[in-house]
């Protein structure tokens, strides 16, 4: 069974990506069953919903959000194409949704204490028993600190070649892999998979994985619901 989960809010409005618009309407559509969305810190602690370190390409300002208080970062403009609108912290963003959808929240941290960053999501996610939560990254350390000390929460870390399929141990909650290592894993327990660019992509892991649960993270969710339905 398919699920498809909107990468950052796309493909589904024409608000900028990560922003409470996107995500939010992404979320209300009937054909999508979740969405994806990546935090970070800013230089006070904060977690707001952004996926790159940098600020240039998706606003109109440049530099490090690490850098940015979150007075700064709210006065900034998020860009698309289409809309404008205003970067958004997580716990906001939470405040609005009221949906058992799934919400999968990638934590970003490349530099600084992936615990403070670990603790502040895990701190905000207490508010919020009720909805239907799922936490990965690309960190196994910054993963195995929150299997460990916030064992509640489903955990998971993103697997590519990259990252050898071995180093991710079996209590992790689900697992999030590419669509190169569907023939690799047992699939014993849900199963996410990203890096979704080609309807052709979706047929070849549909047609391998069958009746098993898997979420198709992809920036085309709508437009991939829509073929196959």
């Amino acid at each position: 069974m398919m699920k498809w989960i909107a990468h950052r809010g796309n493909g589904v409005t024409k608000y900028p990506e990560n922003s409470s618009e996107a995500l939010m309407r992404a979320l209300s559509h009937p054909l999508i069953d979740g969405v994806e969305l990546d935090v970070r810190l800013t230089k006070d602690n904060e977690v707001v919903i952004f996926h790159d370190a940098t600020l240039e390409r998706t606003t109109n300002a440049i530099g490090f959000v690490r850098d940015k208080t979150w007075n700064q970062l709210k006065e900034l403009t998020l860009i698309s194409e289409k809309y404008h609108t205003k970067i958004s912290k997580l716990s906001s963003f939470l405040k609005r949704v009221h949906t058992s959808k799934i919400i999968l929240i990638e934590l970003k941290e490349e530099t600084g204490d992936y615990k403070i960053l670990a603790d502040q999501v895990c701190r905000i996610l207490d508010r919020y028993s009720n909805l239907n939560l799922y936490l990965v990254s690309f960190r196994v350390d910054l993963i195995k600190y929150i299997e460990k000390k916030y064992p509640k929460y489903r955990v998971s870390v993103f697997v590519n070649h990259f990252i050898n399929y071995k180093y991710v141990h079996s209590s992790l909650s689900f697992q999030a892999i590419t669509p190169a290592l569907v023939d690799d894993v047992k699939h014993t327990k849900e199963t996410f998979v990203y890096a979704i660019y080609h309807l052709s992509t979706v047929k070849l892991v549909q047609k391998k994985i069958g009746n098993h649960p898997v979420g198709m993270i992809t920036d085309q969710a709508l437009k991939f619901a829509k073929a196959l339905k």
